[in-house]
């Protein structure tokens, strides 16, 4: 067996310690207490390696030579030798809570002890000692309940924090002016889908045909109705009379140069006659009379019966099957201008719009007295019901806590550990000396 890969990591583990201690002999934060047992560990340590492994052989060989050693010396010696194995003693039971790290059949505690000790206390039962920590951490340290109470009693001041509403503000602010353009191109695309839907179902074959059937028709069934709109009708045809009879007066020109000019040798002559034809008409009287022809009575009961006679053929239409393809053509043109219109218009107006409302006094104000005002007691409820259980669960800390010292290295763990109790393990191991050494003085005495 080879002890050198031993030797040297006891050689290591010991330098380490001595170096630590001497660290806190001089450190200059070091409190006094430490200090003194720092600087006993480093005194009794090496003095009890002396006594043990150099004296007491030497003293075992004298005795065996039959040389005498002076009564002094025999009390000192002994004294030494029972403080040592006090010391020693307590250095060996605290390295066997921690070493070896991992399991070694040829380690110096475990050659010591025949085997048997292969691996320290806490690395053995590291699992155990994690999930007892861990209960009771939770049981006597840290109340879940009382945990999960701070920590939601704490969001609902957060809630109610003036400070932190106006950085919310700032920031939802900020956020949103920074993702203008994408929140402008998200909303356009819904606003016209959520458009689209309405008129998929309020715009529809049998929506136009209930809307005839039970608005309009019914309208156009009444005398008065149709008197109504007759005389609108006449009274629009009035007014355009100028523009009629400008129509008529082009149309006859026209007329009357495509009859010239067939019955005209190569129609010569056509555009002169055509002019002169025009221009030898009274166009103010005919206009002055189709005025007067409109306004008559005869006119209006025309334009009446026209109104009943489409009014059932309409009615005659709609029940055909030819109209469905007609009206689905017709609808689907109306949906395409209507979505056309709306892209157009959103493009340019949602942006400055989506700008005015991030910064909008009156948004905010909203935001903070009504909305807030009408939040903060359902997060309230909604807290103290459900955050309560759920931050339970997700702190779960015996689990936490033995998760946490389940992956954690052994040694590291025991650097931790020493680092916090280096002062009261170095105090057991100079007390040990010391009762070590008052045992010897009993042995001398009794």
């Amino acid at each position: 067996m080879d002890i050198r890969p031993i030797m040297r990591d006891f050689i290591a583990d010991f330098s380490k310690d001595v170096t630590s201690r001497w660290k806190l002999l001089w450190g200059r934060n070091t409190d006094p207490e430490r200090r003194i047992f720092a600087g006993l560990e480093l005194f009794c340590f090496p003095v009890s390696i002396i006594t043990l492994f150099v004296l007491l052989p030497l003293r075992i060989a004298a005795t065996q030579t039959g040389t005498e050693i002076p009564p002094a010396w025999n009390h000192a010696l002994t004294i030494m030798l029972s403080a040592a194995v006090g010391y020693i003693t307590n250095y060996i039971a605290i390295e066997m809570l921690f070493k070896p790290y991992r399991k070694k059949p040829f380690h110096p505690l475990s050659l010591a002890t025949f085997g048997y000790w292969q691996q320290g206390l806490v690395p053995k039962n590291k699992a155990k000692i994690g999930a007892e920590l861990g209960r009771q951490i939770e049981t006597r340290l840290l109340d879940p309940k009382q945990l999960a109470n701070e920590l939601c009693d704490m969001v609902l001041g957060f809630m109610q924090d003036e400070d932190v509403a106006a950085k919310f503000r700032q920031a939802s602010q900020k956020m949103l002016s920074e993702h203008e353009k994408r929140i402008t191109a998200l909303l356009i695309p819904q606003i016209e889908n959520a458009l689209g839907s309405a008129l998929d179902t309020l715009v529809t074959r049998e929506q136009v045909s209930r809307l005839w059937e039970a608005e309009i028709a019914p309208r156009l069934a009444s005398y008065d109705n149709r008197s109504i709109i007759a005389s609108h009708i006449v009274a629009g045809l009035q007014r355009r009379a100028p523009e009629l009879v400008e129509t008529i007066k082009v149309e006859l020109r026209q007329i009357s140069f495509d009859y010239l000019s067939r019955k005209l040798p190569f129609g010569f002559g056509a555009d002169t006659l055509s002019d002169g034809l025009v221009e030898f008409i009274r166009w103010h009287e005919i206009e002055n009379r189709l005025r007067a022809k409109l306004g008559e009575e005869s006119t209006g009961q025309l334009v009446r019966e026209e109104l009943s006679q489409l009014a059932d053929r309409i009615h005659l239409w709609l029940q055909s099957s030819e109209s469905g393809g007609k009206i689905d053509e017709l609808i689907t043109e109306l949906k395409n201008k209507i979505t056309a219109v709306l892209r157009l218009y959103l493009s340019r107006s949602l942006p400055s719009m989506t700008t005015q409302m991030i910064e909008s006094e009156e948004l905010w104000a909203w935001v903070e007295n009504d909305l807030m005002d009408s939040i903060k007691p359902r997060i309230e409820i909604l807290i103290k019901r459900q955050g309560k259980r759920k931050i339970m669960e997700k702190l779960n800390l015996s689990e936490r806590v033995a998760e946490a010292i389940d992956k954690q290295d052994v040694k590291e763990f025991h650097d931790m550990i020493g680092s916090i109790t280096a002062q009261h393990l170095g105090a057991i191991q100079v007390l040990g000396y010391f009762l070590g050494g008052i045992v010897g003085v009993a042995q001398i005495f009794w």
